[in-house]
């Protein structure tokens, strides 16, 4: 992640804006005051997806065990699934 004073963010904010909307970058842009972190939307929804799914009771087990039952060849066809529907 690029650090940036914010006199700086000032003359490349569009670049910066690029950046981040086109090749996820994150940015941190930093002042006397302290800093913040400059990262798209669409990035910034996926995270809180991730924490909000990280923070279920048993969610990693469930990602493990799934890995498991693929890896061993336990699976379901999606007519299987799906039932015809």
């Amino acid at each position: 992640m690029k650090t940036l004073t914010i006199t700086e963010m000032k003359g490349y904010f569009p670049h910066v804006m690029r950046d981040t909307l086109e090749g996820h970058k994150m940015y941190r842009i930093s002042s006397q005051e302290g800093s913040v972190i400059l990262m798209s939307e669409e990035d910034f929804e996926s995270l809180r997806e991730t924490v909000e799914l990280l923070s279920l009771p048993h969610f990693k087990e469930s990602v493990q065990e799934a890995k498991e039952d693929i890896k061993s060849g336990r699976l379901y066809s999606i007519e299987e699934v799906l039932g015809g529907i």
